[in-house]
């Protein structure tokens, strides 16, 4: 018996999913010890800020990642959990930390009208899954 064999496709799947997963909710919750970790020095400033967004990106990745049984469910999750968190993450940067450029506050509304916009088709898709106009 190969790996191939033995593992099967949807347990890697769900192992390389779980791996961008904890590695994303590390990156967010403490990328400065995470990054000090990987490449033996700290970010600083907006380093750290970019880390951040680097953990968000790979949950959503991860989310997305995981296998399912319905094909739009990952890339739903993983658009969410991307578009939401970011939203958050810049908002707070903008209105906790006094923080931000031009771009910010449109970014911050584009990322929020991206995730409500994901949310309330997905209801639309969820109740005619088969009719593309819903």
């Amino acid at each position: 018996m190969n790996i191939s064999q033995s593992l099967g496709h949807r347990t890697v799947l769900i192992g390389a999913a779980l791996i961008e997963i904890v590695a994303g909710v590390g990156l967010m919750l403490a990328p400065s010890a995470l990054v000090a970790m990987l490449v033996g020095i700290g970010p600083e400033g907006a380093a750290l800020v970019l880390g951040r967004m680097a953990g968000i990106a790979l949950l959503g990745l991860g989310l997305a990642a995981w296998p399912t049984d319905r094909a739009e469910r990952p890339a739903f999750h993983g658009l969410l959990a991307y578009n939401g968190l970011v939203a958050i993450d810049l908002a707070w940067l903008g209105a906790g930390e006094r923080l931000g450029g031009p771009l910010l506050w449109p970014t911050v509304i584009l990322h929020t009208a991206t995730a409500l916009l994901l949310v309330v088709t997905r209801r639309g898709f969820a109740r005619h899954p088969h009719n593309p106009r819903a």
